[in-house]
């Protein structure tokens, strides 16, 4: 690119350009950057799917402890009538 005195003389020439290594650097470190926020997404996720599934087994659990204190309570009924 030509650098120009007042439009009209030529008194030199520029070149821009970026280091190959820089840019390769560059890319590292944003795929690095986006390999840790990934990480963190599935952490996330695994902490929310665990929280999630203690919220929707705890009234399946509530209703099995309810299903065994009757079968102990017929069993106890039953036993109770045979001795009777």
């Amino acid at each position: 690119m030509p650098v120009l005195l007042n439009a009209q003389v030529q008194i030199g020439e520029i070149h821009v350009g970026l280091s190959q290594t820089f840019i390769e650097k560059t890319i590292q470190d944003a795929i690095q950057q986006i390999g840790y926020l990934a990480l963190i997404f599935i952490f996330i996720g695994i902490f929310v799917t665990v929280i999630m599934v203690s919220l929707i087994v705890r009234p399946i659990r509530a209703w099995k402890k309810a299903r065994r204190s009757l079968a102990r309570a017929t069993s106890t009924i039953h036993q109770r009538q045979k001795q009777g």
